[in-house]
């Protein structure tokens, strides 16, 4: 390795870190068939009153297809939300499930299983299915129609989506809502 210049994992990984931070100060309009932030905040209210603040969600153009950042310390944080799904076809089913698996995250935390950190330990998604009736219905419709831009990451346990997604072909079908459900792809994902 050469002196004064940074491994190549690292400098991905740091390029990632300030593109997502990037993103994340511009977020977008919100187009939406339902307000994401009302919706976060009655299921805050609903189901985790243990939460004591209030949450905002943004619609980013980079990053996993949501995620929440939080900070333990001071009590603040935001939900993210993917901007392939900031469209007003998406069923608010999707939102509804995106709203109660990232405020789980802020009540089951990672823990470590067999000397690896997971971010999604098996009490996880129990409490998930037992929260989210609508839970396999909201993923038929996301694989349904987005399936071509979305990608498993295992490694960091989530759904991202591709790079040029906005120009990778038609992944929304003119009548997308919440009665279009196709058949699922082969591969489910196990989180956002």
């Amino acid at each position: 390795m050469t002196i004064g210049k940074r491994p190549s994992v690292l400098l991905r990984g740091y390029d990632e870190i300030r593109r997502l931070r990037r993103a994340r100060q511009q977020p977008e309009l919100e187009m939406t068939c339902v307000p994401v932030a009302p919706l976060l905040d009655e299921t805050r209210l609903r189901l985790f009153p243990m939460l004591p603040r209030r949450l905002p969600a943004f619609f980013v153009i980079r990053g996993p297809l949501a995620c929440v950042a939080f900070n333990a310390d001071t009590r603040e944080g935001a939900v993210f939300v993917h901007a392939l799904l900031n469209h007003p076809a998406v069923p608010v089913e999707v939102f509804d499930l995106i709203c109660r698996h990232e405020l789980l995250h802020l009540v089951i935390a990672a823990r470590e299983i067999n000397g690896k950190l997971i971010d999604h330990p098996p009490e996880f998604f129990e409490k998930e299915r037992a929260i989210t009736p609508d839970r396999d219905a909201a993923w038929e419709w996301v694989w349904g129609h987005c399936w071509e831009v979305l990608r498993q990451d295992k490694k960091r346990e989530s759904m991202v989506v591709k790079r040029g997604w906005r120009h990778q072909g038609r992944w929304w079908s003119a009548d997308a809502g919440a009665d279009s459900i196709v058949t699922t792809p082969p591969v489910t994902p196990r989180s956002f």
